[in-house]
């Protein structure tokens, strides 16, 4: 069975179905399956042994781990990133951000576009030359209006800011975070709606990971925490209702989402709780 970038389409419900055939045929189906992609948390699930190609060359062969982390590997990664940048130095969102999200479009790139930059970024030595891409990306941010309604795009500028801009934009950056949690210590996903486990987990995780001076960091993070606490389920994972954050009204689409919103949502609470942690005296 050949299969050749069918992740590049449909939405995530979509793609996990896939994932799940895929995974299934593979095990259980005495079946060999060709999987072409540049999605490595999918190639690292699915397969046991991998092929690097680069222009029609074979460059690896081997288990999937040592394929991937192949420097050829990441420098074609890169390649199909300048590619795919458009003029005005930003990135179109997938459909996960396109068509599973209740926001506009031009919020849905920003956020996109900052995540891209930071992937990209982050080999780049601090205070080191960056590249025309990133620099390119960092103007389209600078020109474009801010969306502070949506926490997870202003959890996103944070790390932006931190990474990529000036310390008086991470510090006003942090404030505005912080600002947006509700009164019962976690943050919903936009303004004005309840708080959910996935936008708190990565609040928590960007307010814990990036530098603050705020006397009163401890009693937010214990708040987050206790509330990220209470909200955990009997086996140990975290829910977010998808039908607080999809534009869906569909019954069957939102009970796919809403498993594919609960493993996003444990997996950020996991990493906020961890960076959380109190940490070992020397």
């Amino acid at each position: 069975l050949v299969v050749d970038e069918v992740l590049a389409v449909g939405d995530a419900a979509f793609q996990s179905k896939c994932l799940e055939k895929m995974g299934s045929a593979a095990r259980y189906g005495g079946r060999t399956i060709l999987f072409v992609s540049h999605n490595m948390q999918a190639l690292r699930s699915l397969c046991s042994r991998a092929v690097l190609l680069q222009n029609g060359r074979v460059v690896k062969t081997g288990d999937t781990a040592s394929v991937l982390n192949q420097p050829e590997f990441r420098e074609g990664v890169i390649r199909l990133m300048q590619q795919i940048q458009l003029p005005d130095g930003s990135w179109t969102p997938g459909n996960q951000f396109a068509t599973m999200r209740r926001w506009p479009l031009p919020a849905a790139n920003q956020t996109t576009t900052m995540w891209a930059a930071l992937a990209l970024a982050g080999d780049v030595p601090a205070g080191a030359p960056r590249s025309t891409t990133i620099e390119k990306a960092i103007a389209s941010q600078r020109q474009q209006p801010a969306h502070p309604e949506n926490r997870e795009w202003l959890a996103t500028r944070l790390l932006f800011v931190q990474r990529l801009g000036s310390a008086e934009e991470a510090l006003a950056a942090r404030q505005a975070l912080r600002d947006a949690r509700n009164s019962d210590g976690g943050w919903g996903w936009e303004a004005g709606v309840p708080s959910d486990s996935l936008t708190t987990g990565l609040a928590l995780y960007v307010l814990a990971t990036t530098p603050g001076t705020d006397v009163d960091d401890a009693a937010l993070t214990n708040a987050a925490r206790h509330w990220l606490l209470a909200a955990q389920q009997p086996d140990g994972s975290w829910l977010t209702p998808s039908r607080n954050i999809t534009k869906s009204t569909d019954p069957e689409r939102l009970k796919a989402r809403d498993e594919i919103y609960h493993y996003w949502g444990t997996a950020w609470v996991a990493l906020g709780l961890l960076e959380t942690l109190p940490r070992p005296q020397p």
